[in-house]
């Protein structure tokens, strides 16, 4: 969730110093991929006098109360040390408000214009030509790529446009391109119903169209995203993080293919879904996914608390990582059942409210972590997955039952680590290996059988399993890392074989068996 306040500072400074700071702060955040913004809003009373400075700071990643606003300022504060007296300007906040996103858009649309082109001069003189580079440069960073470009006069847009205009005049496109593209635009209305709310435009140079980054409060509530390749025939580039902490979009649809196709009608690698599109988009509730795609982007849902209804493509065969880390709300146990995927991405469902689901044969690789942390109560692995990461369960409180379909070779390490309410788990045949805490704080963990045919166990598979009654260990073990067992946990082992002469020599509580 991303939050919103009004910012007023004591007027201890000048005007312009105030301006710098803003362009060179946001700047600053813009090239640490960061989403917060900060906007100058208001320098005088309506009588004229300066009676404060106030700003509205968008997009702060945590609340007020946990995380100090001059502590997030404090960068832009110190760059007006050159007006200030104070040793320490962070002082001069004199109070902030928390606001809502409509009231973000309220403050912003008053400010149409409001941007004091001869600001942007003093900051680079356009004298020079390559000073216009760099502040045409800055103005598309600030604006035009964050959404804001209505917050230009029309002097400061006419100067911008008419660079732009000229560097670009060999990518224009004919009449009948033109045409095209707005018949997809109407087409992509029409086929999604008198229910649609916004539709991005892209932007082009007319080697590809583009979908830039907006500001976190763009005001879109239901994102559609067509390429247009048959218009065109150009390959479609939606940006990293494009649409990142945008806290107004509700609904989310991928209505084409993304890119240039081929005359098989595949995606050319000259096409580019982004990373992170999504990211941090707290009142996100729907995603929807056409039939073609095969890989849903790294980061593309991760931290959409609110996302709880995903129709993913049905040719769909590898989910990036991080794809859906977060999405607490994300409970359907059918979200994969119907596709062909055959790679879970690192931390893919980190996190996620489901506390079931249900994973599909094809299904080959998981993933290091892709499921820690996350509601699932129960889980079947089915017999395809042949790899799966360490720590790909671990944090799962609720756990209870563990179900392998196939005989993997191995357990990771610290595979179903912490989850405390996994009480029982069939371990397969075939089972050659089991890490380094692959059960560690198990709390619920009372009897464990060990298949015969396991030939290694790692240190501290068991450690703090502090219910465990009984072991049994196969004659197969021939190595066995460090551990120790409490006088109350029995260790059932082959007489005469590796585990028994461990036992003797630690002391272990062990009973013995012959066959």
């Amino acid at each position: 969730m991303s939050y919103h306040y009004i910012v007023t500072i004591a007027p201890v400074f000048s005007e312009e110093s105030v301006k710098y700071a803003v362009v060179e702060q946001n700047l600053a955040w813009l090239e640490n991929e960061e989403l917060t913004r900060i906007e100058y809003i208001e320098s005088a009373g309506p009588d004229g006098e300066r009676n404060n400075y106030m700003f509205i700071l968008t997009g702060v990643p945590v609340p007020i109360n946990i995380y100090p606003l001059s502590e997030l300022l404090r960068d832009f504060m110190l760059s007006l040390d050159a007006d200030l007296d104070e040793t320490d300007p962070l002082n001069m906040i004199l109070y902030s408000r928390q606001i809502t996103p409509e009231e973000v858009q309220q403050h912003y649309s008053a400010l149409k214009g409001r941007t004091n082109h001869e600001f942007f001069r003093d900051y680079y003189s356009i004298d020079d030509e390559k000073c216009l580079e760099r502040l045409c440069d800055t103005i598309r960073k600030l604006y035009y790529d964050m959404h804001l470009e209505y917050l230009l006069d029309d002097e400061m847009k006419s100067i911008y446009e008419g660079y732009m205009s000229e560097t670009e005049a060999a990518f224009e496109f004919t009449e009948e391109e033109n045409e095209n593209m707005e018949v997809a635009r109407v087409i992509a209305r029409m086929a999604i119903g008198d229910d649609f709310a916004v539709i991005p435009m892209p932007g082009t140079d007319r080697r590809k169209i583009y979908y830039g980054r907006y500001h976190v409060s763009c005001g879109f509530k239901k994102v559609v995203l067509p390429s247009y390749v048959n218009a065109v025939e150009m390959p479609t580039v939606i940006r990293d993080r494009a649409f990142a902490g945008c806290d107004t979009v509700r609904e989310v649809i991928i209505y084409d293919l993304i890119g240039k196709t081929d005359e098989n009608d595949l995606v050319s690698d000259d096409s580019s879904f982004g990373e992170g599109v999504f990211f941090a988009c707290s009142n996100l509730e729907k995603a929807w996914f056409n039939d073609y795609y095969t890989y849903i982007p790294r980061h593309i849902f991760e931290n959409c608390e609110s996302l709880k209804e995903v129709t993913l493509p049905s040719q769909l065969q590898e989910i990036g990582e991080f794809a859906f880390c977060g999405c607490s709300a994300l409970r359907d146990p059918g979200l994969i059942r119907r596709t062909e995927i055959r790679k879970i991405g690192r931390c893919a469902f980190c996190g996620c409210g489901f506390t079931a689901l249900e994973l599909p044969d094809t299904l080959m690789v998981i993933e290091e972590k892709a499921f820690s942390g996350s509601m699932l109560e129960s889980i079947v692995i089915p017999d395809s997955v042949c790899h799966i990461g360490q720590s790909a369960f671990q944090g799962c409180r609720k756990l209870k039952s563990v179900k392998f379909s196939g005989n993997p070779e191995e357990i990771p390490s610290r595979c179903f680590a912490d989850c405390y309410e996994l009480g029982h788990i069939d371990l397969p045949h075939g089972l050659k290996k089991i890490n380094d805490q692959a059960f560690s704080s198990c709390m619920s963990l009372k009897n464990v059988y060990i298949p015969d045919g396991v030939e290694e166990i790692g240190t501290d598979v068991f450690e703090n399993c502090c219910e465990l009654a009984s072991i049994r260990f196969p004659g197969s073990v021939t190595s066995l890392g460090n551990c120790s067992f409490d006088r109350n946990v029995t260790i059932i082992c082959r007489e005469n074989s590796y585990v028994h002469k461990i036992a003797i020599e630690e002391n272990w509580n062990f009973t013995t068996y012959s066959q």
